[in-house]
Order: structure tokens, then sequence, then C-alpha cells
């Protein structure tokens, strides 16, 4: 997987994950919008993501609402420990750095058009 590139077409709102550069022989759809390439051998090659940026929007807001539900505690709300406040810090940083290597991405592509493409 150390040859995997990403690419964002921003017009068609399409995220292509390219995993090899080997030729697509089959693909199937994974789930709405998620379309895995395979090759020859049914291996894993690629992925397509439709509607890109909403699927990113709805996987973070998945991800830290399920993290905040295991951090909620009897009363309903989310503690003020140490270790829900660490965790949210984590999830705030690992979200700013994804959206920082994505939008250096996309400018090395010259595939970035959308406002808002600064953190």
């Amino acid at each position: 997987m150390n040859n995997s590139k990403m690419a964002y077409f921003a017009q068609e709102d399409i995220l292509h994950l390219m995993i090899s550069d080997e030729p697509e022989a089959d693909s199937r759809e994974i789930s709405p919008n998620i379309t895995a390439e395979l090759n020859e051998a049914g291996e894993l090659i690629g992925v397509e993501i439709l509607q890109a940026s909403s699927f990113i929007k709805d996987t973070i807001l998945e991800l830290v609402q399920a993290q905040l539900f295991e951090m909620t505690g009897s009363d309903g709300k989310v503690g003020a420990d140490s270790a829900s406040k660490k965790l949210a810090i984590r999830i705030g940083e690992q979200y700013r750095l994804y959206r920082l290597c994505y939008l250096q991405k996309c400018r090395q592509l010259n595939h970035c058009d959308f406002e808002g493409d600064s953190l």
C-alpha cells in the first residue's frame, strides 16, 4: 500500500484512492457512492467515492458522535475528566491534520476550487 495515491475532482465531488497502478478488471459497489476497484486476481487496487465531501463530513461526525457516546456518563452528559478532554483535543487535532493534508494534496493537484479551503 506504499504506492497509494489520492485524487480529488472538485467539480464532480469524487475522491479516488489508488492503491496500485494495475489495470482495473472489475469493480464492486460496496455501498451507495463507494466502489471498490479490483485487479484481475480480485485484489483491491482502488476506491472511488462519489459525493466525497458529504461522505467525509458524515464520517467525521459519526466518529465524533461515537466517541462522545462512549464518554457519556450516566447523567447523559459528556464528562469533563482529563481523559475526555484529551480525547476531544486529539479528535480535533486529527481532523485539522487530515484537513491540512487533504487541502495540500488538492492544491498540488490543482483541484481546490471550493470556498473555505483553509484551516
